[in-house]
Formats: structure tokens, C-alpha cells, sequence
């Protein structure tokens, strides 16, 4: 009987997440806030009543004020101060891929608070349409062609969650909120066309005890990508050099055998944001911590990380 309810679940959430609607994974990719509720859905929560799309007004979990790109509202575990005890509450979101692009990049904007080493959230990941799930540092597609920089602001294999079977996630206390990137490498399945859809999966667990802790709030997703050939990115870095990388404020750019013109700066969703002529001082201290590109003179090309 438990069985038999076991498939009927796994079956109705599968149907459930077929109706969902894509979001784009790629070069130009997808940006995804909650400010607009006609786009809500694009994510997909589930029954438990856990997850709430709403304006966060706890002791912890709160939106700043600055920067601009904040709104009013992210998703957040429970509408109470505190989540429960023995809770297990997801939201996902269905990101159609596009071909053609050299770097992935999955980015989002997180603060936590959960009883260390016992609570917890992780990011899981699934391949064939939900049929099964992995944690994200366990997903070889993934992991196997990280890009240099990597994961940034990731958990480790450390970060044990108890109730989660010692799984790594985040765990314990992030009160001041951070940005995590990753980045990897399109694989031989996606360059071919073998895979066109990532299931990204968002998932709390907590123990058998009330901890008074306040849980997971995120906020402002991309899922990108950039056209960076191999080729481009080495000569770009035997010729270019970056200094301080990483950096926060001011960086300075040198190029051998060659006299700078002009540089822009990208997202690593291939977006310009930036383009400056004749110089080669930079002020960086208002770009949000990531990863991004350096282009010289419209040819050589190199990686910057802000922390």
C-alpha cells in the first residue's frame, strides 16, 4: 500500500512539473525575481505549504534596502518566525536549455539561518524530467566541467545536514547574504543535444526539535550562458594581465606587445555592461560579486571575479 502511494506521488509530481513553464538556459538566458506574480509560473512549489512568495520581515531574513536590484518580495520558508520541526518543503524551477553556448552559469541571491550541522537547505538537480534527483555537488555533468572560479559561495562536503542523512548544504548562519555562481562547461551530452532540460531544485529539511531558527530566503536567479571559446579565453590570458583579480574596487589592466583601446566588461550571461576607452584603471567597487569577462580591444579575453 505505501508502495502503491509511493508512485502515485512520484507520478502526479511528475505530471504536476510537466505544466510548468520553462525558463530559458543559455546565452541571454533568464532572470527571475518575485516582483512580477504574473511570471510565478515559472516556479514550481510544492503542497507542504512551507515555501511562501511574500515580503520577508523576519529578525534575519529581510531584503536590504540597497542595492537597487532588490524588490519587495523573494521566496522564503514559512510566512511564522520560525520553520517547524520535521519539515521537508521544495520549489524548483524548469530551465529549457539553449545550445550553442560555451559556459553555463546558474547565479542567485540567498541568506539562511538553520541549527548547524542539523538543518538545513541543498540545491538538487535532475537530468530526466524529475525521474531521479541528485545534490548539485554530486551531479557529474555539472561538477566534471567546472569552469576555473568554479563554484562560488557553494557548499562543501563539510557542510553535513543530519536530517538530510548527512548530506552536504547550507547550513548554520548567513545573516548578511551572498551571491552564488556557478559556472561549468557545456559537456558532450548538452553540445549534442542529448539533454535539453535541467530540473534545479530547492530543498529544506529539518530534525526531530523546534530550533527557533528562521530558514532559507532567496532571491534574484539567472540561469545564463556566454560563447567564450577555449582558444580565446587561454590567449586571453597568457597576454592579459588583471590586477587585483579577485577584486573589489580598483583593478588594473596591462596587455603585452599592444596598446589598450578599449575594454568591456560582461556578464557571464554575455550581457555588456560596461566599456571604457584609453584606460586602464577600472573602478569595479558597484559591480555585484560574480564572475565576469574582461574583453581588450575586442580580441582577447579573460575572466574577473568580484568578491
Amino acid at each position: 500500500m505505501k508502495k502503491a502511494f509511493f508512485y502515485t506521488l512520484i507520478l502526479f509530481w511528475t505530471i504536476f512539473a510537466s505544466a510548468q513553464d520553462y525558463l530559458y538556459f543559455g546565452f541571454g538566458g533568464s532572470y527571475f525575481n518575485f516582483e512580477d506574480s504574473t511570471k510565478y509560473n515559472h516556479v514550481l512549489i510544492d503542497s507542504t505549504e512551507i515555501w511562501r512568495i511574500m515580503k520577508p520581515d523576519k529578525d534575519i531574513l529581510f531584503l536590504p534596502d540597497q542595492p537597487h536590484y532588490f524588490g519587495e518580495r523573494a521566496i522564503i520558508t514559512n510566512t511564522s518566525q520560525y520553520y517547524p520541526a520535521e519539515v521537508q518543503a521544495s520549489f524548483q524551477f524548469k530551465l529549457f536549455i539553449i545550445g550553442g553556448t560555451d559556459i553555463y552559469n546558474i547565479a542567485f541571491w540567498h541568506k539562511y539561518d538553520f541549527n548547524t550541522n542539523v538543518d538545513g537547505g541543498i540545491i538538487e538537480t535532475s537530468w530526466d524530467y524529475g525521474a531521479t534527483w541528485q545534490n548539485i555537488i554530486f551531479d557529474s555533468i555539472i561538477q566534471e566541467n567546472l569552469w576555473e572560479g568554479g563554484a562560488q559561495n557553494m557548499y562543501t562536503l563539510d557542510d553535513t545536514i543530519s536530517s538530510l542523512n548527512n548530506q552536504p548544504g547550507f547550513t548554520g548562519l548567513n545573516a548578511e547574504g551572498m551571491h552564488v555562481n556557478i559556472d561549468f562547461w557545456a559537456s558532450y551530452a548538452i553540445d549534442t543535444g542529448e539533454l535539453d532540460t535541467l530540473l534545479l531544485r530547492f530543498t529544506i529539511k529539518s530534525g526531530e526539535l523546534s530550533s527557533n531558527h528562521e530558514g532559507w530566503l532567496l532571491d534574484n536567479f539567472s540561469f545564463g550562458g556566454t560563447l567564450v571559446g577555449v582558444e580565446e579565453i587561454n590567449k586571453g590570458s597568457k597576454l592579459l594581465s588583471i590586477y587585483p583579480n579577485p577584486a573589489n574596487d580598483v583593478i588594473n589592466i596591462k596587455l603585452e606587445n599592444e596598446n589598450i583601446n578599449c575594454i568591456a566588461i560582461y556578464t557571464i550571461t554575455g550581457q555588456m555592461i560596461r566599456k571604457y576607452i584609453q584606460t586602464n584603471f577600472l573602478n569595479v567597487h558597484d559591480l555585484k560579486p560574480g564572475v565576469y569577462l574582461i574583453k581588450v580591444n575586442e580580441k582577447y579575453t579573460d575572466r574577473l571575479i568580484i568578491k
